[in-house]
């Protein structure tokens, strides 16, 4: 018995405790970790202009994020003259508008203006993203109908989703400002000049 006092005193057994993971806030449970862009084509010819790629966004394990993007999402758009402001993407060729694309580089359809929006956790987050394609090869045909076509394609690009917002956060702080400004409206009125009572008209005394 004495022995075994003696050990544990001549040889601590260290203890190893594994370290301390940093927990997962909120943001980042509900936000995209990246958004994955795929076969990116835009065709152009004297008659027309085609744009079309897909979209997906990826979370983070048992994410509870409620958004459509996670399965994939085609954003097209095609016509004489492409749309200058937001075009809405598309599932199985109807509309959503959970996701919008805006083109922002007219010189060669390139580069877009991503907006999205998705639930998580009752409350409603948005994203606004810039990308950027970097095309690799065009290749030129001709028919008929359209003449020449100068079809270009690119390789995927995985981006950061940017500017992201929670809109009922957002809220509660215009809320909280307001509040703040109008607490600052009666500190000023509380330090301003006050008036004495009107004087009350003296009477004689009979």
């Amino acid at each position: 018995m004495l022995f075994t006092t003696v050990a544990a005193l001549l040889f601590p057994v260290a203890v190893m405790t594994a370290p301390t993971r940093k927990p997962v806030t909120k943001e980042g449970e509900c936000t995209p970790v990246t958004l994955t862009l795929t076969e990116y084509v835009v065709a152009e010819a004297a008659s027309y202009t085609y744009i079309s790629f897909n979209a997906q966004s990826q979370y983070i394990a048992n994410s509870p994020a409620d958004d459509v993007l996670r399965s994939g999402v085609n954003c097209e758009v095609d016509g004489v003259t492409i749309p200058t402001g937001d075009v809405q993407c598309n599932i199985g060729g109807h509309r959503i508008e959970d996701l919008t694309f805006q083109l922002t580089d007219t010189s060669g359809g390139r580069g877009y203006k991503l907006d999205h929006t998705w639930q998580c956790d009752g409350e409603t987050w948005t994203s606004s993203t810039d990308v950027f394609f970097d095309v690799l090869s065009c290749e030129t045909s001709w028919d008929s109908t359209n003449g020449r076509v100068v079809e270009c394609s690119a390789q995927p690009e995985i981006v950061k989703p940017q500017g992201i917002h929670d809109k009922k956060a957002a809220s509660n702080k215009n809320i909280t400002d307001d509040k703040t400004h109008h607490g600052k409206n009666t500190t000023h009125s509380v330090g301003a000049k006050v008036l004495p009572p009107p004087a009350h008209p003296k009477h004689d005394t009979l």
